[in-house]
């Protein structure tokens, strides 16, 4: 696409109501009207893109902890196998590690290692709970649960969902 037809796209997006168009328009161009329709349309509950509620989580890291952990573990609840990417296990880490919940720390990037059959940071995850071999079996148990019922589409009603994110 030339710079003219970038430029004209630009143009004829501004000011789209279209959550799709803004989310584009906000993420790539840094539009801020644009950011506030996505999160108008985040507030009356009519984004269910995973792409788009992920970005939103993302935003909302910067300034408030729980909403943005709200919407990650929505994330994971409402995904498909199909809609699913593993590299969105890694956006609620920080909250975690903000947190100290470092058993937490490493289920989320263990299970993200699992899903991309990766055993790059095998060390850097083991160094997390101090090599402890004994907790790294249990929390690996639970990283896998976590990977197979995400990559099954069975998360919102399996017991991992229940042992990750208890009732308040």
């Amino acid at each position: 696409m030339s710079a003219q037809n970038l430029e004209e796209l630009r143009e004829t997006t501004e000011g789209s109501k279209n959550t799709y168009l803004a989310s584009y328009r906000w993420i790539r161009l840094g539009d801020k009207e644009a950011q506030k329709v996505v999160i108008h349309a985040y507030d009356s509950g009519s984004i269910n893109d995973p792409v788009i509620l992920a970005q939103l989580a993302s935003y909302y890291q910067k300034f408030d902890l729980n909403q943005s952990k709200k919407m990650y573990l929505s994330l994971l609840d409402k995904s498909s196998p199909e809609q699913f990417e593993p590299d969105r296990l890694l956006g609620s880490v920080t909250i975690y590690q903000q947190r100290n919940d470092f058993e937490k720390v490493y289920i989320y990037p263990k299970a993200n290692l699992l899903m991309n059959d990766n055993t790059e940071s095998e060390e850097k995850l083991s160094a997390l709970i101090h090599g402890n071999k004994q907790l790294e079996a249990f929390l690996t148990k639970q990283a896998t649960s976590l990977a197979d019922q995400l990559s099954q589409g069975d998360y919102a009603s399996s017991e991992i969902r229940h042992q990750l994110q208890p009732l308040p």
